[in-house]
């Protein structure tokens, strides 16, 4: 029997904008002892790659991939939705929030045919079958803006409600882990030092400080170790992370923004960062007073 280990990687879309929800991404692989992290890459070539024309599927860092806003061409979203959905096959499903745009009917995929996206599937499971089995699981949060403005005031800032909740998707994908794992996080909320939230989310194990630095900062345990690194997305699990987070986000921005065009024709949509956020919201501001929709379901304070 081949011996493997786990690999978490975690990574955030939404984190600036004033409107729609933080997606926050955790994924799990399962990895042959003989290949590291890097390597993952080349088992899986030329099926998935980190370009688009050099593999089926590119699973790279979400800012370069998304080339355009999905509201000007689907052709934007394209090969993020192509990553998600064959990496996922059947297990993706959109995250919907409790709100009256979440209720809206949205299929995928947007940007590919049905059997586009089989395809693309299919390859990609005889590939990772072949380098002996990788992606295991993948575990999203949408936080929308009345929870978010909640949390960033119980705890103070933006940052640390990142940090909490990226470290409780990968507690809860290791606690799936059946063997040594490996976690890999970007660097959250602009600090170095993390060991005092390790140990909240991960109480049953004991960390050591391996080193804490600004580059990167690094922690283990008992088969556990868990990094924190500056510009992780080179990192195959990381990227997909970016990718899936980047996609749950953008269908809920759809969704949003179709609520809202309905309500006002000739609205110009938004992808909710500060500057057109501003506007977007001058513009339905009366609009969601008359239909009793408070601005905390849908604004954020920081």
């Amino acid at each position: 029997m081949k011996k493997s280990y786990f690999l978490i990687g975690t990574d955030e879309a939404g984190y600036g904008p004033f409107l729609g929800p933080l997606a926050v991404t955790a994924t799990l692989w399962e990895v042959d002892k003989n290949i590291p992290p890097e390597g993952i890459y080349e088992a899986l070539a030329p099926v998935v790659g980190v370009s688009p024309k050099e593999a089926t599927v590119a699973v790279t860092d979400s800012k370069k991939l998304y080339k355009t806003s999905v509201y000007r061409s689907l052709a934007g979203i394209a090969p993020i939705e192509k990553a998600v959905l064959g990496m996922q096959g059947e297990e993706f499903s959109p995250l919907r929030g409790e709100l009256p745009w979440e209720e809206a009917e949205q299929g995928v995929p947007l940007a590919h045919t049905a059997e586009e996206i089989r395809m693309a599937s299919e390859e990609i499971r005889r590939k990772m079958a072949e380098a002996g089995g990788f992606l295991r699981g993948v575990k999203s949060e949408l936080v929308f803006p009345e929870r978010f403005n909640r949390e960033t005031r119980r705890c103070g800032s933006k940052g640390v409600l990142l940090m909490e909740v990226t470290l409780g998707l990968a507690a809860e994908l290791y606690r799936q882990a059946s063997g040594e794992t490996v976690v890999f996080c970007d660097k959250l909320g602009g600090r170095n030092f993390y060991l005092a939230p390790l140990v909240e989310f991960f109480p049953e194990a004991s960390f050591a400080i391996r080193h804490e630095s600004r580059d990167s900062s690094e922690y283990a345990a008992e088969g556990l170790t868990v990094r924190f690194q500056a510009k992780g997305e080179g990192n195959i699990a990381v990227a997909l992370a970016s990718l899936v987070s980047k996609y749950q986000r953008e269908l809920a921005m759809l969704r949003f923004n179709a609520w809202w065009q309905a309500k006002l024709p000739g609205l110009r949509p938004t992808e909710g960062y500060p500057e057109d956020a501003r506007r977007f919201l001058a513009e339905i501001e009366e609009t969601a007073e008359k239909l009793g929709v408070p601005r905390e379901s849908f604004w954020r304070e920081r």
